[in-house]
C-alpha cells in the first residue's frame, strides 16, 4: 500500500492595496460631501471609483437659494400632516417636497427616487430629482 500524500497547504491570503486619485471639481465635491457625512474624502473617492457613488456628469448650475416666504414655518406642520396623510412619505420627505416646490425650479438632490414616484401633485409641477435615474 502506498501512503497518500497530503494536499499542499494553500498560500496565505495576501492583502490588496488600491490607490485612487480624484482631481478637479469631482475632488471638491467629494471633499464637501465627506465633510457633510462625517467621512473621509478617501473613503468616498474609493466608492466613486467603484461606481457606488456616482457624480452627475453635467453641472447643475441653475439651483436657486430658498426663495419662499419668510413665515414658511407658521402652520406648516398642520398643513403638511393634512396634505400628505396616508402617503408613503415621512414628515421629512413631505418637508423636502414643500421646500422644493417653493423654489423657482422644484428640485431635490437625492438617491431615493420616491419623490418622483410617490409624490405627485395635480396642482404643483413635478419635482426634478438629481442625479437622474439614468445617471446612477
Amino acid at each position: 500500500m502506498t501512503p497518500q500524500s497530503e494536499p499542499a497547504p494553500e498560500p496565505p491570503e495576501r492583502p490588496i492595496t488600491a490607490s485612487v486619485t480624484v482631481s478637479g471639481s469631482e475632488a471638491q465635491i467629494l471633499r464637501d460631501l465627506a465633510a457633510v457625512l462625517g467621512r473621509t474624502p478617501e473613503e468616498l473617492a474609493i466608492e466613486h471609483a467603484a461606481g457606488v457613488l456616482p457624480i452627475p456628469s453635467e453641472p447643475i448650475v441653475d439651483w436657486a437659494l430658498f426663495d419662499g416666504p419668510s413665515d414658511l414655518a407658521a402652520d406648516a406642520d398642520d398643513w403638511l400632516l393634512r396634505q400628505y396623510q396616508g402617503h408613503a412619505l415621512g414628515l421629512a420627505d413631505a418637508v423636502n417636497a414643500v421646500l422644493a416646490w417653493r423654489l423657482q425650479r422644484p428640485a431635490i438632490l437625492s438617491f431615493d427616487h420616491h419623490y418622483r414616484d410617490v409624490l405627485i401633485s395635480k396642482k404643483k409641477p413635478a419635482i426634478e430629482v438629481f442625479p437622474n435615474a439614468t445617471d446612477v
